[in-house]
């Protein structure tokens, strides 16, 4: 991702935590788009802030097991069930150490998030958040180059939070983001309006229809600028 002017991962921290939940809180933006199973792309994931929401609602099964209470730990560990989910077909669905989340991998058949940033020092960062969050292993970081962001797989939702107007070629970036997307993917652009005047965010908007993507809503989203696209027909 070929960028004008790139934010500091050290300023990332002015932004990047709890008080930005006050006016924006990811679970609450995203809901409408991203849902169990999906495999997700945060472009620009920075330290995570959505990258981490994002794992945690790709995989609300998971959460539930993490937060299960330790009777529910010794009831499924008595010996009449451990037989019962030793075998190794089973074994493995249920969290071989190849899928343990411990390991950082992600848990295949229950979602995953590619998390994509110019900056390892961002990538770093997010991976520490993700890790104490107990997400890390639905997580896959990607530290993309200045002009491609290095992921050819398909996914259902794509997100570029406040990030476009950083990138110094948009049309090969939208390109490439196109090229991600799922036949009913969604991809859902964010561009804070103290940086984006509206005349610049259409400007994007209409590249972004002109190499393949259509306006499907405009999402209200505080602070901000947003659109939420899909494949033209």
């Amino acid at each position: 991702m070929a960028r004008v002017k790139i934010c500091p991962w050290w300023l990332a921290y002015g932004f990047d935590n709890r008080l930005r939940r006050i006016f924006q809180k990811p679970e609450r933006i995203l809901a409408p788009y991203v849902k169990e199973g999906m495999t997700v792309l945060d472009l620009g994931c920075g330290m995570g802030f959505f990258t981490i929401a994002m794992a945690k609602m790709i995989n609300i099964q998971a959460e539930g097991e993490h937060l299960g209470s330790q009777a529910e730990g010794e009831h499924l560990g008595s010996q009449e069930e451990g037989e019962h989910l030793g075998s190794q077909e089973e074994g493995e669905h249920l969290g071989s150490q190849e899928e343990g989340e411990h390991l950082g991998s992600p848990v295949r058949g229950r979602g995953k998030v590619i998390a994509v940033d110019l900056q390892e020092r961002m990538l770093d960062q997010m991976k520490r958040r993700a890790k104490k969050q107990g997400v890390l292993g639905r997580i896959q970081p990607v530290l993309c180059q200045p002009d491609d962001i290095l992921v050819k797989e398909k996914v259902d939702f794509a997100l570029a939070m406040w990030m476009l107007h950083e990138v110094g070629e948009p049309e090969n970036f939208l390109k490439q983001v196109r090229d991600c997307l799922k036949p009913e993917a969604r991809f859902l652009i964010v561009e804070p309006k103290h940086h984006v005047k509206l005349e610049q965010f259409q400007k994007l908007i209409a590249l972004a229809e002109q190499v393949g993507l259509k306006r499907i809503e405009t999402p209200q989203i505080r602070l901000s600028r947003a659109a939420l696209l899909g494949l033209a027909a």
